[in-house]
């Protein structure tokens, strides 16, 4: 039972719960240890010595695909951040596509037409770990968009939805993806040389790295939750 809603009855409007900030790992676990990236280089033909050559060279292909992508997109090529103190996702909001850190990591932010304002770390030396952020609003926004469903959003918060029970349903819908298939999905895009740099059967093997489910009170008006704030700050 939700105490918090019985306390407010009569003054919230509906409620909706479901993800929020999502985040997935991707590994290619046979190269994750030196034993394997070992017997993935001698079936590359590579020498342990000419490791390090070999991996500057997939390093420098994998960020020259990058550039293509960012160039034909928003035609500025990669931006390069000096400081991991540098909110990434600000800048991305103000049409910034891709950049490159100093730790050669590629970062993608896309608004994706299912999926909403998201990202995608790719690493772009050995072993080319994958990060893949999401977000459950975003994500249900643009459900709501797809269904014709009006809203009012502000931020990640939506303050009212034409249909809650259509908007609880979108979000019940997204624990029941088959994220396998939606993470695999992306590679093309962000890893177009993957094929070319590993070896045709790895594949990356995913984990939930992260997850956050919210629980969101609508109420009809300010009005009525200001006579509450009391209640709610503890000073």
């Amino acid at each position: 039972m939700d105490s918090l809603l019985s306390k407010l009855n009569g003054v919230v409007k509906d409620v909706i719960t479901g993800f929020d900030r999502i985040v997935f790992k991707g590994m290619v676990r046979p190269i994750m240890y030196a034993a394997g990236m070992e017997s993935f280089l001698a079936s590359r033909k590579v020498f342990n010595k000419d490791f390090k050559e070999y991996a500057m060279k997939q390093s420098q292909a994998i960020a020259g695909s990058a550039e293509e992508l960012a160039k034909a997109n928003n035609h500025n090529g990669i931006i390069y951040i000096p400081s991991h103190n540098t909110r990434k996702e600000t800048l991305a909001h103000k049409s910034l596509k891709n950049e490159w850190s100093k730790c050669k990591h590629l970062y993608y932010y896309f608004d994706d037409p299912v999926y909403g304002f998201m990202n995608v770390r790719l690493q772009t030396w050995a072993p080319y770990e994958i990060q893949i952020a999401m977000n459950g609003r975003e994500w249900l926004r643009r459900s709501l968009d797809a269904a014709g469903c009006g809203y009012v959003r502000k931020g990640n918060k939506f303050l009212y939805i034409d249909d809650y029970g259509l908007a609880q349903k979108l979000l019940d819908e997204q624990t029941r993806t088959d994220f396998n298939e939606v993470l695999k999905g992306f590679l093309p895009v962000v890893f177009p040389r993957m094929e070319e740099v590993l070896n045709p059967g790895l594949s990356y093997y995913w984990t939930f790295w992260q997850s956050e489910v919210a629980k969101d009170y609508i109420f009809d008006n300010d009005d009525a939750l200001r006579g509450l704030m009391d209640d709610f700050i503890e000073v």
